[in-house]
């Protein structure tokens, strides 16, 4: 779920509305946020598969922010 919330912040700090303009700190906070959102969607998948937590629509939107990054 986290990575749904990611998408639209991953799109402002790209845009040219982002505070921090300069230096490449787009680039890195950009960064920052896409190795958090791959390490959030590793652990929730390993805890997910741990537990047999594993549901129909966990798997429906487990694919589909994978296909917004």
């Amino acid at each position: 779920m986290s990575r749904i919330i990611m998408i639209p912040l991953f799109l402002w700090i790209l845009s040219p509305h982002f505070p921090w303009q300069g230096h490449g700190a787009q680039e890195i906070a950009a960064s920052i946020l896409f190795v958090l959102a791959s390490i959030t969607d590793g652990l929730d998948g390993y805890l997910a598969r741990r537990r047999g937590q594993i549901t129909t629509m966990g798997m429906l939107l487990d694919r589909w922010p994978t296909r917004s990054w």
